[in-house]
């Protein structure tokens, strides 16, 4: 009787064993498969200039992936974070907060990426936060969604202090007072809340 319960408690242990590094593996491959990329197209600006970032996302796998689309103004993926001298705390935020009212954010809107080939695209970082205080700040940006959990690395544009000309002074949206959140190191993914809004990976 001995013999067979120890028999049972080690096919257990080696059944645990084998799904943890099933799972592991599988978040190695998913982590190699897909590379996000987030590049300021400056590495200054001055203040309320339009800040523009460059979005890449890359498939490296043999399979086709499919993504939230990062330049889809609703989605709530990715998620970006800014932290710098104009925040006492720093910001975390997507481009769903822009229009976001308080309401649940609506399904994503989705992209497939063939296998070896890039997502490119870009983002207007002035248009869903403001930035008015000179000094340097870092940009996080994280797309979590499903399996999928990969960060670019981070950026740190500088603003030196000088306002930008009348003609290049960016909008300034609804979501200026968005809601700081500890980060940009812990930048949310699925069931976080940015600006009381729960994120969603699949709607």
């Amino acid at each position: 009787m001995g013999r067979f319960a120890t028999e049972r408690e080690w096919i257990a242990e080696f059944e645990l064993i084998a799904m943890s590094t099933y799972l592991i593996f599988s978040l190695l491959w998913g982590l190699n498969m897909i590379v996000y990329e987030v590049e300021p197209v400056q590495t200054d600006y001055l203040l309320q200039e339009n800040i523009k970032l460059n979005l890449k996302i890359h498939n490296r796998g043999s399979q086709p992936v499919v993504v939230p689309d990062p330049s889809r103004a609703a989605n709530s993926q990715p998620v970006y974070g800014l932290a710098g001298p104009g925040f006492p705390e720093p910001l975390m935020f997507s481009n769903f907060t822009r229009h976001d009212h308080g309401q649940p954010p609506p399904p994503l809107q989705l992209t497939t990426i063939a296998p070896g080939e890039t997502w490119n695209g870009e983002s207007r970082l002035n248009r869903l936060v403001t930035i008015d205080t000179p000094g340097d700040y870092r940009i996080a940006s994280m797309l979590a969604w499903q399996e999928i959990r990969v960060r670019a690395q981070d950026q740190r544009p500088e603003f030196p202090g000088e306002p930008a000309a009348p003609g290049v002074i960016a909008h300034r949206p609804r979501s200026a007072s968005l809601q700081s959140r500890p980060g940009p190191d812990r930048i949310p993914a699925a069931g976080d809340r940015v600006n009381g809004s729960l994120l969603h990976p699949v709607r």
